[in-house]
């Protein structure tokens, strides 16, 4: 990935640790993992500190080149999942990467997020246009940090929030009140017309579906 996390543990007596940090370690083989790993845990130990024996799991990286059979063959990091996806290469050929694309976890975080946002749960006098300024800063945000990797996997976001903006037409004007399709299709018109005054319109063609 592009973004590394490097992390120093503290010895001196009465140093105060971070938040539990999650360590991702690559082995070439399983001869070295177990190695590896006991020398880890010695380190652990004489630092009066242990692996949570909950989170500390053994994922193979399955791809086209290993085609190995093992029980965990995915793992979270920093709001990704990586796991087995299916790409293509230049000359159009598809295999398999173990590659990294935006969790379910940081999915329903962010429709969380979107659907407490007092924007969306009032504010109803405010012009659409004030609601992308609002809103699109955090649009963009999740756009730059997990755009990166797969940005067809942020489609269900996208959805969630046209769906969510569809609503909230519906309860500002008293025409489309209790009328979803009539309000779809105003906001669909206003894409027509403006495609990019939300930050997600301009990589979420959503009116051709």
């Amino acid at each position: 990935m592009r973004r590394e996390s490097h992390v120093r543990i503290w010895e001196r007596p009465r140093g105060k640790f971070p938040r539990p940090t999650r360590l991702v370690v690559h082995y070439r083989s399983y001869k070295q993992l177990k190695y590896v790993e006991s020398r880890l845990r010695d380190r652990f130990a004489q630092c009066k500190l242990e692996l949570c024996p909950v989170k500390t799991k053994i994922v193979y990286c399955k791809d086209s080149n290993r085609n190995d059979v093992y029980e965990s063959q995915s793992f979270d990091f920093l709001g990704y999942t990586f796991r087995p996806r299916s790409s293509r290469c230049k000359n159009g050929l598809f295999f398999v990467s173990f590659s990294p694309a935006v969790s379910q976890k940081s999915l329903k975080a962010m429709r969380s997020r979107i659907k407490k946002h007092p924007i969306i749960k009032g504010c109803y006098s405010e012009s659409i246009e004030n609601c992308a300024r609002i809103l699109n800063p955090i649009i963009r945000g999740w756009i730059n940090y997990y755009g990166g990797f797969r940005m067809s996997s942020l489609t269900s976001i996208f959805r969630y929030i046209n769906d969510k903006l569809t609503r909230w037409v519906m309860r500002k004007f008293k025409s489309l009140h209790r009328r979803k399709t009539r309000a779809g299709i105003w906001l669909k018109n206003l894409y027509l017309k403006k495609n990019d005054l939300f930050v997600h319109w301009k990589y979420y063609n959503w009116v051709v579906e």
